[in-house]
């Protein structure tokens, strides 16, 4: 457990950094991304042994979690919360910043990935742009366009895509670009 909220600690720090970054962009430099990772709260990671403080909420919590049948404490409970501009994402923002925020984090995600493996990633992409309006569009399609192999998904045609990457499946349209 500690283990887990230690990395993931660490994972959440790059990605807001990476992130923050995209969605910049994305916004034409109007929004600002920050990212919170919020431990279990029966755990208290002030710094000092986490492992300890596992141990102890794990021992303090095992009957009651004996009798309703799953664990109450550890890192499955942790979570990490988007803040936009200050204010908490999941209450303040539209659909469209919401999936900015998301697709923000899958590229930074992405970046990760390539830095951590030195192989260049393939990227999915599923009616993102439905949400989009012509700028952030525009700013989104710049960094997919840098990516290397991105497959799109959508349910419309994209026009602003070169012809030759459209595919058609049934009524279903995909779009390859790379």
């Amino acid at each position: 457990a500690a283990y887990l909220s230690t990395h993931r600690k660490e994972a959440v720090a790059t990605l807001e950094e990476r992130s923050a970054v995209v969605l910049r962009h994305l916004s034409k430099g109007v929004e600002a991304l920050t990212m919170v990772y919020k431990g279990s709260s029966a755990v208290k990671d002030d710094g000092g042994d986490i492992t300890e403080a596992f141990v102890t909420a794990y021992g303090r919590n095992r009957r009651r979690e004996m009798e309703i049948g799953h664990t109450i404490v550890g890192p499955h409970r942790d979570d990490i919360l988007l803040y936009v501009d200050g204010k908490e994402a999941r209450v303040y923002c539209s659909e469209g910043q919401k999936r900015s925020c998301a697709v923000a984090m899958k590229i930074a995600e992405w970046q990760r990935l390539r830095d951590a493996t030195g192989e260049t990633p393939i990227m999915a992409v599923d009616d993102v742009e439905m949400a989009f309006d012509g700028a952030h569009r525009e700013a989104l399609n710049e960094i997919l366009m840098s990516l290397g192999q991105v497959f799109i998904t959508s349910t419309q045609k994209l026009p602003y895509y070169p012809e030759e990457a459209h595919i058609e499946i049934g009524r279903e349209k995909a779009l390859t670009l790379g």
